[in-house]
């Protein structure tokens, strides 16, 4: 789990015991998420930073940090190399975990003076799609490997603050602060 604070937490599931107590972000805990190994975590912050974590160690093995405001979420590519993320700057960077510096940083709209603040990304399961939703109540469909953008849609009347694929990636839902779930069929060939 995430705080407030800038702490995560590991808890046994069981036992529900914390067993672990991870602080390096100085802000509010936007996301966390487990590797498939289940023993390295990624977390990113309100502080500007996202970071991983070896569980078996309790130590920090990676951190990036972006220049301008805080991070709101992201999403862990099939290789689990690279990571997007979306925030404050309203922007989409593309992380390589190996490297120190952003591969990648795109305005979240193609009219930079209509980008907005995005509050959920995720990535198809084939990782050729990611798509993007925040609060200019947008969902947008990208491509991954040139980030160029396949599509858009309106509905939501709020915020948008979460979106994932179906796991066949022919459906995007999106939920929002309009009390709404949307669910958007993907045609791609």
């Amino acid at each position: 789990t995430g705080g407030m604070e800038g702490e995560v937490r590991v808890w046994e599931m069981k036992s529900k015991e914390m067993i672990s107590h991870l602080k390096q972000h100085t802000s509010r805990v936007t996301k966390v998420e487990l590797f498939d190994d289940d023993v390295h975590l990624v977390t990113c912050s309100r502080d500007k930073s996202l970071l991983v974590w070896d569980l078996r160690s309790e130590k920090r093995v990676s951190a990036h940090a972006q220049r301008m405001g805080g991070i709101n979420s992201f999403a862990i590519a099939p290789d689990q190399n690279q990571i997007l993320t979306v925030g404050q700057d309203r922007k989409i960077t593309l992380w390589d975990l190996r490297e120190a510096n952003p591969i990648r940083i795109q305005e979240t709209s193609l009219d930079r003076n209509n980008s907005d603040e995005c509050f959920g990304i995720c990535l198809s399961s084939d990782g050729k799609h990611f798509a993007t939703a925040g609060a200019g109540e947008v969902l947008r469909l990208w491509e991954f490997e040139t980030g160029k953008l396949v599509a858009e849609g309106r509905g939501h009347s709020g915020c948008m603050t979460s979106v994932a694929f179906s796991h066949d990636n022919k459906q995007i839902i999106t939920c929002g602060r309009d009390g709404c779930v949307f669910v958007w069929n993907v045609y791609l060939q």
